[in-house]
């Protein structure tokens, strides 16, 4: 691999998934940048070859790389090793480097949108009742199950 080209490349992303098949040749940076389509919103959304689960992918010097990571080590520098990228815009297709952060595997699914993400954000139950115990992993409202009990108990 040649520092010379893109600066200085963790072993970290080295490491990075093994995924695509579009293949960057000539000089990376302008192969790179033939491949983005910049949206008004301020997207830069990979036109190339793409994940089912709608990450770019790319293949450079026999690695196969997810693209807003390359592209991020190309265009910023290195990734932190150990840490993964939570797209600000929340388009996965999105390679500019400014809507990319570095935070660890909890903060990414913190703040993501699968169904445990969302059910950790929610602070009331659905009648509106704040969340009064059971801590982080099992939360219930205390005043939906008083009236549970009673109505058990009235039954």
């Amino acid at each position: 691999m040649s520092e010379q080209k893109i600066g200085t490349v963790e072993i970290a992303l080295l490491q990075a998934p093994r995924l695509g098949r579009v293949s960057i040749r000539g000089p990376i940076r302008d192969r790179l940048l033939s491949l983005v389509d910049r949206r008004p919103g301020g997207c830069w959304v990979w036109s190339g070859s793409k994940q089912r689960t709608g990450y770019g992918q790319v293949a450079w010097q026999n690695i196969k790389w997810r693209a807003h990571r390359l592209f991020y080590s190309v265009f910023v520098g290195p990734i932190p090793a150990g840490l993964q990228t939570d797209h600000l815009c929340r388009n996965r297709a999105c390679v500019r480097p400014s809507h990319l952060e570095f935070v660890t595997s909890a903060e990414n699914t913190a703040r993501g949108e699968s169904p445990s993400a969302v059910n950790a954000r929610k602070t009331h139950c659905p009648k509106g009742h704040k969340f009064d115990g059971g801590g982080v992993r099992r939360r219930w409202c205390k005043t939906c199950g008083r009236d549970r009990m009673r109505a058990r108990r009235a039954a």
